[in-house]
């Protein structure tokens, strides 16, 4: 198969009260990861969006 680039994941995690419903991801839950962006909430969202890759890609994402 070709070569398509790096493989990303995303995920979102909470602030505030959600995290009491939905436990946030720990330092621990990523380990081998690297966070290539991380989006903070905005207006009425309270949660961040995270984009990561394995942390032993080289390419680089944008």
């Amino acid at each position: 198969m070709a070569n398509r680039g790096p493989s990303l994941v995303v995920f979102r995690t909470y602030t505030g009260m959600r995290a009491v419903l939905y436990k946030p991801v720990q330092p621990e839950d990523i380990k081998g990861f690297k966070i290539v962006k991380a989006v903070p909430p905005t207006g009425r969202v309270n949660n961040t969006t995270v984009f990561m890759m394995p942390a032993d890609e080289k390419a680089s994402v944008h």
